[in-house]
């Protein structure tokens, strides 16, 4: 019985986040639309907005920041896991359309996040 009563717990503690959690993964979705299938887009969205409340609960419980910190950790995270599970499917995507093999995808995309991240450097 003790079990259950954890569980409930767990979820009454993680319940303030969701709605958070929920606008962060609708936005990180509305911009990987393009980037991954409607399937990995429902798994994508199920994680985050299982991630989005956790992140959120650590931040405020474990790490002793604001409630309100919290509420903006549990809306940031499911985007950042939208931008990173969008990226890792691209670079797959491309990896077996690619006949060059991955070192030269490797290559070729740290020579296209330099060149972003430094504009003044030509390329």
């Amino acid at each position: 019985m003790s079990e259950r009563r954890d569980i409930w717990f767990i979820m009454d503690a993680l319940l303030v986040f969701v709605p958070f959690s929920l606008v962060g993964a609708v936005f990180g979705d509305t911009i990987r639309k393009d980037v991954l299938t409607r399937r990995q887009r429902g798994v994508a969205a199920l994680f985050c907005l299982v991630l989005g409340p956790v992140c959120g609960r650590v931040v405020i419980s474990e790490w002793g920041w604001s409630d309100w910190t919290g509420l903006a950790v549990s809306a940031i995270v499911p985007t950042l896991a939208y931008d990173i599970i969008g990226l890792f499917t691209a670079v797959i995507r491309q990896a077996k359309e690619d006949p060059r093999g991955w070192l030269v995808l490797l290559k070729d995309t740290v020579i296209a996040a330099l060149q972003a991240l430094l504009p003044w450097r030509k390329p």
